[in-house]
C-alpha cells in the first residue's frame, strides 16, 4: 500500500491568489502521485505515492509548485497518522465541540518553541487562548476570527511561525476524507 499524504499549501484562493483544484490535482499527478484529491477549494490536497515524506516532501512541491503552477508559497505535509494524533492531542476538546468553525489548528513547519508561544501569549490582546503542539497551534477564537486583532498582535512579536490555518470543521473533513 502507498504512502497517503495530506497536503496543505499556504494562502491559495484567498488575497488575489488564485489555484483551480483541478489544476492541483493534475499537477500531482504530473508529479506521480496517484488518487489525487482535494477537499473545499483552499489547499487541501490528499495524494499517494512518491519516495519522500515530511519536509523532503515540502521542499519538493514548492520548488515544483514555481514552476509547474507558477506558484511560490508554503507547503505543509502530513500523514494520516499526524493528522489523527493532532486531533487526538486538541487542548481545546470543549471549544471543537462547542464552536468548531472558532477553533483553529495552524499547521507549521516546526514544532514552536516554549519562549516562542510565551512571546505569543503575552501579545494576545483579545479574548483568543493558543496552545502548541507538535508542529501544530492550536488556536481558540471564541469570539471568531472576523474581529480579532491576533494577526496584528502576533505581526508585531516577530515570533508569529509560517503556517497555513484551516478551522476545525476542515480538520475533521479532511480525517474523514482520508479515513473515508
Amino acid at each position: 500500500m502507498s504512502q497517503v499524504h495530506i497536503v496543505l499549501l499556504r494562502g491559495v484562493n484567498v488575497g488575489g491568489r488564485p489555484l483551480p483544484m483541478a489544476d492541483l490535482r493534475a499537477w500531482a499527478k504530473g508529479l506521480g502521485f496517484s488518487n489525487a484529491r482535494t477537499l473545499i477549494a483552499s489547499g487541501n490536497l490528499i495524494m499517494e505515492g512518491g519516495a519522500s515524506s515530511g519536509a523532503d516532501l515540502e521542499t519538493l512541491l514548492e520548488r515544483e509548485a514555481v514552476t509547474g503552477l507558477n506558484l511560490k508559497t508554503a507547503f505543509f505535509v502530513r500523514t494520516p497518522q499526524e493528522w489523527r494524533a493532532m486531533i487526538e492531542t486538541n487542548p481545546f476538546p470543549a471549544e471543537a465541540e462547542e464552536h468548531p468553525a472558532k477553533l483553529i489548528a495552524h499547521l507549521t513547519k516546526e514544532t514552536v518553541p516554549a519562549a516562542a508561544l510565551k512571546t505569543l501569549r503575552e501579545a494576545i490582546t483579545g479574548p483568543e487562548r493558543v496552545e502548541a503542539g507538535k508542529r501544530v497551534l492550536y488556536i481558540d477564537f471564541p469570539e471568531g476570527q472576523g474581529r480579532s486583532t491576533l494577526d496584528r498582535d502576533w505581526a508585531r512579536t516577530k515570533a508569529a511561525p509560517l503556517g497555513t490555518s484551516r478551522n476545525w470543521n476542515t480538520v475533521l473533513k479532511i480525517l474523514k476524507a482520508v479515513e473515508g
